[in-house]
């Protein structure tokens, strides 16, 4: 039967609805992040954060579906997991209004156009049921665990036809290979937890502050060390045969490792500078828009990396307010051991028992505009030895691995960890041998524990903020290449086995004769340099694209076997 042309455009009409309606349902969806945890029977409960522009389309389906690749049979197979909705926060920031700024939010949760303004934003937090892998699944090039969707909001500056693009979100978990049998470890029972971000991601950011600094700090239960990267942002169509990433096509300008706008921009921008190490991400720009990032963490193990979580997410750049952020100190208490480094990252080595007491310390003489009114400055911290909720210690909530740093403010009375103008908060730490990591015990040389302190004034409609980092090497003498008395040194020192002669160059001294096998590692194990030295007493010089910081010198001779040096640290 023939159809009229009143029922064609009907029909075509509603055909739109539905691409649009498809279209809508993510067009502000800001992105999000994949992990998951390991339960004491052997099951994994895999979790997800979606982050929603509360101005756009509602994010509000109870389920949502994941699918695992590469499982059960092998590399063209996959299994589907279900994901069920458990809360959404509103993520807008707590600030100070006045007039012609007001304080975001999201009105009410999950409805259309809910949001007051660029910059409110909801996350939506789900979790699957627990989940169990085969008994002895193993594959291994790991199992990659991704959501899609589409699609991605058509204001995004840096790629190309945003609004026709989508996500997928991933993960991977990988099998981890036992050194003693050469076989890798079945994904059942459950071993190892995923990394997890710990601070919500900014979701906007002023122009022209010079050197803005954010963090998407990472955590491992487990103590394994964290590598963080830039990588590709996918496109809805996600994992596929031969070509296993579909990536989104980024924008003249810019790319996957060079995603916020540059000095070809703009000449006061600098991009986005990622320190691998810490996960701190520092910029200056002066260009508007909105721009997609993807951030990796890789875990490792005993030279193996075991698991990678990415967050995929819009960074919105917004007027200069001309408000200027808190300037932050660090003062150590006496018998602290040294700390190094500068605003705002700082560097403690220290041994099981010491004793590490900091005063961090903020500024801020701004007040708010029209109003007049003194603004209030906000202290909030960030990690795996954090409070679970922060608090300071103030109602003795546990941290994940106790004993638990404790942390006092100047207005520790009333409970908060806000003052005024100025602010000063208290750390002290007392690290042990939990904090040494139970599988990866003998396998470091020294387990990185970091501290991110976040100091926010209140001003709206977006609070101006700044970082510090506090990174304590915790010494490991479970390992039998590392002893807790070695000295970092960069000074030539009379009477050691290695002397710094400046420049990168070492003079290598050892007690053997004939040629030795030397390695360089960092502070979590991984191997940087391999090579040979024909004498012991021979120039080293460390390689040309050895990043800064603390690394260990480890000598072997390979004429005696089994015979090694104690390790050395040594800081480029």
């Amino acid at each position: 039967m023939k159809r009229t042309l009143t029922s064609l455009v009907k029909i075509f009409s509603a055909f739109l609805l539905l691409l649009s309606s498809i279209s809508a349902r993510a067009s502000h969806l800001y992105g999000g992040e994949l992990w998951w945890d390991c339960l004491p029977n052997g099951q994994m409960v895999f979790k997800m954060r979606l982050y929603r522009d509360c101005n756009g389309i509602t994010l509000n389906s109870p389920t949502e579906t994941l699918t695992i690749r590469n499982y059960p049979n092998g590399f063209s197979t996959t299994t589907t997991v279900a994901m069920f909705l458990i809360n959404s926060t509103d993520l807008s920031p707590a600030c100070t209004s006045f007039p012609g700024a007001l304080q975001l939010d999201c009105g009410n949760m999950n409805v259309f156009s809910g949001g007051n303004g660029l910059g409110a934003i909801q996350e939506n937090y789900y979790e699957s049921q627990p989940f169990s892998f085969a008994p002895n699944s193993v594959n291994p090039g790991g199992h990659i665990v991704t959501w899609n969707l589409c699609c991605r909001p058509y204001a995004v500056s840096n790629l190309v036809n945003p609004g026709s693009l989508g996500y997928t979100l991933r993960t991977i978990i990988y099998p981890r290979l036992d050194p003693a049998t050469n076989t890798y470890t079945p994904l059942y029972p459950c071993a190892d937890n995923a990394p997890r971000f710990s601070e919500t991601p900014i979701a906007a950011s002023v122009a022209g502050v010079p050197k803005m600094i954010y963090n998407n700090n990472a955590f491992d239960t487990e103590f394994d060390s964290l590598f963080y990267r830039w990588d590709i942002p996918l496109d809805n169509l996600g994992y596929y045969g031969s070509n296993p990433w579909n990536p989104v096509p980024f924008a003249l300008g810019y790319s996957y490792n060079n995603p916020l706008p540059g000095p070809s921009v703009h000449p006061l921008n600098t991009g986005a500078n990622l320190n691998n190490q810490n996960g701190a991400v520092d910029f200056t720009n002066y260009t508007l828009g909105s721009f997609v990032t993807t951030l990796a963490v890789e875990s490792w193990r005993g030279n193996q990396k075991v698991a990678e979580i990415f967050r995929d997410i819009v960074i919105n750049n917004v007027p200069d307010s001309s408000n200027q952020a808190p300037v932050i100190d660090v003062v150590a208490y006496p018998g602290t051991p040294t700390v190094t480094g500068t605003g705002p990252y700082y560097e403690v080595t220290a041994s099981i028992g010491d004793t590490i007491a900091l005063i961090w310390i903020a500024q801020d003489g701004d007040s708010i505009p029209v109003i007049q009114q003194p603004q209030t400055l906000n202290f909030s911290a960030f990690g795996m030895l954090v409070d679970t909720v922060f608090d300071g210690g103030a109602s003795n909530l546990p941290c994940l691995t106790p004993p638990c740093p404790y942390w006092v403010s100047d207005t520790a009375a009333t409970g908060l960890f806000q003052s005024q103008d100025s602010l000063r908060v208290g750390f002290v730490w007392i690290p042990d041998s939990t904090h040494l990591g139970g599988p990866a015990q003998n396998t470091q040389w020294t387990f990185d524990h970091h501290f991110v302190v976040r100091f926010s004034d209140n001003q709206c409609p977006i609070p101006a903020y700044s970082y510090a980092y506090l990174t304590v090497h915790l010494l490991n003498p479970n390992h039998p290449r590392l002893h807790p008395d070695d000295n970092i040194y960069e000074a030539p020192r009379d009477g050691s086995n290695l002397i710094a002669l400046g420049g990168g160059d070492y003079a290598l001294h050892t007690p053997w004769t004939g040629p030795v096998r030397i390695q360089i590692c960092d502070m979590g194990g991984r191997i940087h340099y391999t090579g040979v030295l024909e004498h012991r007493e021979m120039p080293l010089q460390l390689p040309s694209g050895l990043a800064k910081g603390v690394y260990l010198l480890n000598v072997e001779s390979l004429t005696h076997p089994g015979q090694f040096s104690r390790g050395k640290w040594i800081q480029r």
